[in-house]
Parts: C-alpha cells; structure tokens; sequence
C-alpha cells in the first residue's frame, strides 16, 4: 500500500514480490501521532490524518474519499499531497532482479487456494494452475508455460506503481537484494534511527532461492523483453 508520512515528509510506493510489506510494516509507524504505539499487522483499513496517510490493505476497509491502497498511482497521490510536498517529499520503493521476481511471483501464484483463483485475470494461467493441482506437473515445465502465456506489454507487474509519464519517480530505490543495508541507508537520510525489522512477512512458499535454474534461453528472453524498459533504469543482469 502507499505510505504518506507528514512527520518524516516520506511517501513510499509499494511493489510487488519485494518484501514491500515487511518495509511497508516498518515505515507506517512514522505515519501516525505516536509511532510507539503502532502494532505490526499484516492488514490496515485506510487511515488519512494530519501526520500522514496509511493506504488500505488487504481486507480493511476504505474509510475516506481518498481511496489510497495498494495500487493507488504516483499521479493520485501528486494530486492529493500538491506538486510542492510530492516534489519534496522523499520518494522510495523497492526493486528486484526481474527474473527472480517472476519465479517469486510464480510460487505465490500457484500457491493460492483454488477459491482465490478468480485473481488470476488470464483464463489459461488457471487451467495450467489446476493442471498442477491434478497431475503434479514440473514446476521447472509449469512455469516456462506461465511466461510464454504472458502479454510482454504486463509483464513488468508494477512498474505504474513508482513511474510517472512512463519514468521512474523515486529519489530512493532499496534493493531487494540488499534489503536491510538500504534500508539502514534510507532511515539515515530520513533521520530514523534503523533499529532493524521487528518481523518478517515472507510467505515461504519458495524453498529454493535458484531462479536461473527455472529459466531457458527463450523465457529468459521474453522476461529481458518484458522488462525492458525496467532495465534501461535498472541495469540487472540474469547472472
């Protein structure tokens, strides 16, 4: 969800498959009158005080005409908060090698409960999904079929959750891959003394943490395609 602090004048944009709700847990303390009385929570109705903004999540409800949430865009929240304060504001969020992304992504998709399945937008990633409920197929086999059903113009799963006019709007990425060091480094500029996450909300579906083992040379291309303006700004690399 989108994070609004007035006291640390921070707005953070979540992504997907980041660890974005571990950060996103970690920073809301700072969007609300006293950050010692936050309790760590995996879901938040939507809360818009004068010391910030706490978009909705999961099963909250949305209490007010701003309607943040997960997916509420850069552009919404530049409207909101006035060019001045959005320009000024530190802007952050968190980025992920592509195709260790997409494997994450994958495992969290066929992981769902079948009574979740309605979201999943693509009639065929359900019957691929369901086959491998029934037949026990090869994740390696099952997940080249996912990429190739893919449209390549969605595949970048967030990329309008952090751009404007198509570019990147953050003063701050913190890696994935470097979670707790650039976090340490964003807290600093932010003046928060970093005193390190309280809990962790990985969902462990993935035991194996070798994406390239996943990909052959064609699905690592159609995600290098799908990914490819991400990668102009991000130069990650599949090795």
């Amino acid at each position: 969800m989108v994070l609004i602090s007035h006291i640390k004048k921070f707005i953070f944009f979540k992504t997907k498959k980041t660890a974005s709700t571990t950060i996103e847990n970690y920073f809301t303390k700072f969007c609300i009158k006293n950050p010692n009385s936050y309790i760590d929570s995996h879901d938040h109705d939507e809360l818009v005080t004068k010391y910030g903004v706490i978009g909705r999540r999961i099963n909250g409800k949305i209490t007010s005409k701003y309607k943040f949430h997960v997916t509420t865009k850069p552009n919404k929240i530049r409207t909101y908060l006035g060019i001045d304060k959005f320009n000024n504001y530190l802007k952050f969020t968190i980025i992920r090698n592509p195709w260790d992304k997409m494997v994450s992504l994958f495992f969290f998709i066929i992981n769902l409960e079948p009574k979740n399945y309605k979201l999943l937008n693509i009639k065929q990633w359900k019957v691929i999904f369901l086959n491998k409920k029934k037949n026990k197929v090869d994740n390696i086999q099952l997940f080249r079929e996912w990429i190739n059903l893919l449209d390549l113009q969605t595949m970048c799963i967030d990329w309008e959750e952090f751009t404007l006019n198509n570019k990147p709007c953050c003063d701050y990425y913190i890696h994935f891959e470097n979670l707790e060091t650039d976090t340490k480094i964003l807290c600093n500029k932010l003046g928060i003394n970093f005193s390190g996450f309280n809990k962790s909300f990985k969902t462990n579906y993935r035991k194996d943490k070798d994406y390239k083992k996943y990909y052959d040379n064609y699905t690592k291309n159609r995600v290098q395609q799908g990914y490819k303006l991400f990668l102009e700004y991000f130069p990650y690399k599949f090795d």
